[in-house]
């Protein structure tokens, strides 16, 4: 028998045993060939397959104290014929004397299927001593070399974390520093225009939205007239009749719908704009500060509307606005709800004499 390979043979009659010498190392290798069944006619005895299965060495040291858990330093053989080659690590003969227990754990898919106990017997050197017995756990000691790795190489990343974290301090404060530099330029910009705002307010150089109706000719919306088209030249449909707008009092147009304004005051042509919704629907906006220009008493406090052939009159006391369509007939006419207020804050103001 080889003095660095043990073989033991867990089917025979012989005492299973296995010997050593204290502070042996790695050379110290088992065989092992594990059989299915006790040998008889009844259940013959077949190597165990061991497809799939870990291998793990479980003992307690003669001191009874220390324990080894070894998962990591089996070698399978030849797993469909049962046979495994084991190397005890130096741990395992750190002292001498027979263990409390020994024996290999078969495991598969996490369960435990077998256990093959033995006795193991480590004889004492005299000559020589240097390994201190410890608990010998594999799964503990890989990460306690993951850990002392951590520790070995903490200088260097540290250095590098660091200098990583400068750089990116760095950038933050540069980008900051933009940042906040733009923003006190838009701020000094903001407070600039504020003061000029300030200024103006206080020169009376600030216009409204009344105001600039009534001055620069805003329009304002009078109502929607529903049309029936005519046709054009060509028999076809007259999308876009050409609109007119005049303005009168004293019953100029109101005598009768559709009939040529008789009476009254003169009859004035003022702008008007038309936007259409569909060819049939038309908004109609006058400019009051246009109409004022002719006739610069004309109210609409209380307007009402009436339509006829191709004419709406809307009018108010002795005030009256006409629009009309050429080519097309008026079938509906709607006064928009905010005309009168906002054709009265355009109104000029009225002045009276004593």
């Amino acid at each position: 028998m080889d003095s660095n390979v043990l073989n033991i043979d867990w089917s025979s009659d012989q005492y299973n045993w296995i010997q050593a010498r204290q502070y042996d190392s790695a050379m110290r290798q088992v065989l092992v060939q594990v059989y299915r069944g006790d040998g008889s006619a009844d259940s013959p005895q077949v190597p165990f397959d061991l497809t799939g299965c870990n291998v793990v060495l479980e003992g307690v040291l003669p001191d009874k104290t220390h324990r080894i858990y070894d998962s990591k330093h089996c070698v399978m053989l030849d797993a469909t014929g049962g046979q495994f080659r084991f190397d005890f690590p130096a741990q395992a003969f750190a002292l001498a004397g027979s263990y409390a227990q020994i024996f290999f754990r078969i495991m598969k898919e996490g369960q435990s299927i077998a256990t093959l106990e033995f006795n193991m017997e480590i004889m004492a050197d005299r000559v020589i001593s240097g390994l201190v017995a410890s608990d010998y756990i594999t799964p503990f000691n890989d990460l306690y070399d993951k850990l002392s790795a951590i520790i070995a190489n903490a200088d260097g990343d540290l250095k590098k974390f660091k200098e990583t974290w400068d750089a990116t301090i760095k950038a933050f404060l540069a980008t900051y520093t933009k940042d906040f530099n733009d923003l006190q330029d838009v701020i000094s910009r903001l407070e600039s225009r504020v003061q000029d705002i300030v200024a103006e307010v206080k020169a009376n150089d600030v216009v409204t939205m009344s105001m600039l109706a009534r001055y620069a000719g805003c329009p304002v919306m009078i109502g929607i007239a529903h049309l029936e088209l005519g046709t054009n030249s060509q028999g076809l449909p007259d999308i876009y009749p050409s609109v007119h707008a005049y303005a009168g009092k004293y019953g100029a147009g109101i005598g009768g719908a559709g009939e040529t304004p008789a009476g009254g005051s003169t009859v004035y042509d003022v702008n008007v704009r038309a936007v259409r919704n569909e060819p049939t629907e038309v908004e109609l906006f006058v400019s009051p500060d246009n109409i004022h220009g002719f006739m610069s008493d004309l109210d609409m406090s209380d307007p009402d509307a009436s339509f006829g052939g191709s004419f709406v009159y809307v009018y108010s006391g002795i005030f009256t606005i006409v629009l009309e369509f050429k080519g097309a007939t008026v079938t509906k006419f709607d006064v928009a709800n905010d005309f009168v207020a906002n054709f009265k804050d355009t109104q000029p103001a009225k002045t009276t004499s004593n």
